[in-house]
Parts: structure tokens; C-alpha cells; sequence
């Protein structure tokens, strides 16, 4: 736990990552660089890729350059399930990939309804809403792509999603319209 050596670890770091004497290189667009210090990578290791392996961790930070994703922008994090890891995009990530492909056209505010269907701007009802919506907006598109999500398919039993139902659903709905659109 901690750090990140070990022979197969460097190995495949040496192989796989640029690194100099600075740190680490991640290349966010094309022309920008952002280079990580021996100090980020450990913060990183320790907080946004908690309880990954030195392999796991060096392929989350490999994962992060393939993508441009910066995981101190929130854009992506490392979670680990029974010893294996997820690479989750977070919105900020969805975001920046939508604003970097060059025909993301702004989006709708985001809508939820009740069981009932009625579609809302606010949603003020106690409780959880049924559904939320999201549209997306592209260049050359006369309208946007719209994406629905329903709660019973994307709550987790976490503290966010019991303080926040409405945002949390909301947000699940725009990362998945910025997906389909």
C-alpha cells in the first residue's frame, strides 16, 4: 500500500509512460502538456486512485494520457472493486471531451419527472425523482439528442444519492446524453 515501485511496475512504466526528471508527462490536447511531479503522482496514488496497485495505478495514469483526462480536474478516477480496477469518467471528463471534439453546441437544462411523466425544470417533490433528461446540442443538428435515465437503474447506495437524488440523476443523465449525442 503507498507508492508506486516495484520491478513490474517500473517496468511497465519505463515502456509505457514519458517521464523525466520532473515527473510524469500527460498530454491534455494536442499541443498542451501537463506534467506531474513525484508529489502529484503520490497524491494522486493516495486519493483519486486509492487502493490501486503501482500496475494499476500506472495503467489509470496511462488511461488518463490515452484520453487527455486530467484526474485533478475530476475528469476520471481509479476505483477498485475486489481487487480489480475501474477507470470512471467522471461529468468534468465528460465535459471536456464533449467541448475538445469540436461539435458540442451547448445543452438543455436538465428535466426530471415523477412517476407520473411530467417533465420538470425543478424538481422540488420530497423524494427521489423517477427519471431525469438532458439534450444535447450539436453542430449541424436541428436538435438536440436527448438521453433519459431512471432512477431505479442508476441509484447507489451512497450518501450522495441519499442527500442528493435529483443531482445525482441529473448529472447520470448528462454524462449518458453527451455519450449518445
Amino acid at each position: 500500500a503507498g507508492g508506486y515501485s516495484g520491478k513490474l511496475a517500473r517496468k511497465w512504466k519505463e515502456k509505457h509512460m514519458d517521464t523525466n526528471e520532473q515527473g510524469l508527462t500527460v498530454y491534455q490536447r494536442p499541443g498542451e502538456l501537463r506534467v506531474y511531479s513525484p508529489d502529484e503522482l503520490d497524491t494522486l496514488h493516495k486519493t483519486l486512485a486509492a487502493g490501486t496497485t503501482p500496475v494499476q495505478f500506472a495503467l489509470f495514469l496511462a488511461i488518463a494520457k490515452a484520453a487527455g483526462l486530467d484526474p485533478f480536474r475530476r475528469h476520471l478516477y481509479a476505483v477498485v472493486y475486489n481487487g480489480k480496477m475501474a477507470v470512471i469518467t467522471g461529468i468534468d471528463g465528460f465535459r471536456a471531451i464533449a467541448e475538445r471534439s469540436g461539435s458540442y453546441a451547448g445543452q438543455t437544462p436538465t428535466q426530471w419527472c415523477g412517476p407520473d411523466g411530467q417533465w420538470v425544470d425543478v424538481w422540488l417533490a420530497p423524494g427521489a425523482p423517477a427519471a431525469a433528461r438532458v439534450g444535447i446540442y450539436r453542430k449541424g443538428f436541428a436538435e438536440p439528442t436527448y438521453q433519459a435515465v431512471l432512477y431505479r437503474e442508476f441509484v447507489r447506495p451512497t450518501q450522495l444519492w441519499k442527500d442528493m437524488p435529483a443531482h445525482m440523476l441529473g448529472v447520470r443523465a448528462e454524462a449518458h446524453a453527451i455519450r449518445r449525442a
